[in-house]
């Protein structure tokens, strides 16, 4: 169980994917903010509330044969499933997650629909993977746009 008198303690995860490289913890008198890298060990249950930036789970390659291309999407797949558990057991604890979307790309006929965890999540919200959802992330140091997930009483 968590002392009640403390800070609460918000991961921000997997931030180092996109070039966000060792940044320092944050403390403020509201809470404390630790960046976890994307291949730290550490569980996201132990936090009280988790930032996950949308497309750290999975990579896109453009390719060519002869005459047509196309996009190939690769998934880190043990790690998705991995932190999904987590966040759901987080969710169990009185925790919250905020997913920071950007374009969230499912692929014709939903082939890439799971291959992001911020992307499952959004995709179960609007219900249906064919919602095409685009958000930049950042845009001049301000976030324009976030979903925050948690469970219904």
């Amino acid at each position: 169980m968590k002392p009640l008198n403390r800070k609460p303690l918000i991961y921000a995860y997997g931030f180092d994917k996109l070039a966000f490289l060792n940044p320092a913890d944050v403390e403020t008198d509201q809470f404390l903010l630790r960046f976890v890298e994307y291949r730290s060990t550490e569980s996201l249950t132990s936090a009280d509330g988790t930032l996950i930036l949308s497309g750290i789970f999975e990579t896109f390659e453009r390719r060519s044969q002869a005459w047509q291309p196309y996009t190939v999407c690769q998934s880190d797949e043990h790690r998705l499933a991995e932190r999904e558990k987590q966040v759901f057991n987080a969710w169990e604890s009185g925790g919250w997650t905020c997913f920071l979307l950007r374009k969230l790309n499912n692929g014709d006929g939903d082939k890439w629909a799971e291959t992001d965890l911020a992307k499952k999540m959004a995709n179960q919200l609007f219900n249906s993977s064919k919602v095409t959802i685009r958000f930049l992330m950042f845009t001049e140091r301000r976030m324009n746009f976030a979903i925050t997930l948690r469970p219904m009483a």
